[in-house]
């Protein structure tokens, strides 16, 4: 058992749950991590897109240089297959 003191008369919600998590056993500490980690892996998955208040798309950082480097090759003549496409933009998820 794990005890934990704190200097202060409240403690966080988050210190509390820490030390919730912290008189766990190794399994379960292990299982709410994988669990976090891919509750986090969704979320991002989730937010390749983003709206303005106008309801306009903005694109990620990683978005635009996959655009842009599009854009090059297309001004330059080279011609994107449908694997180059897929390769390019295989981390943003699309349905190719």
């Amino acid at each position: 058992m794990t005890t934990t003191a704190y200097p202060m008369r409240e403690v966080s919600p988050v210190d509390a749950l820490w030390t919730l998590i912290q008189g766990q056993t190794k399994a379960v500490r292990e299982a709410l991590t994988k669990r976090l980690v891919e509750q986090q892996q969704m979320v991002e998955d989730e937010e390749t897109f983003y709206t303005d208040s106008a309801g306009r798309i903005i694109l990620s950082e990683d978005m635009r240089n996959a655009v842009d480097k599009a854009e090059q090759s297309l001004m330059a003549g080279e011609c994107l297959t449908e694997d180059g496409f897929k390769e390019r933009f295989a981390k943003f998820n699309f349905d190719c």
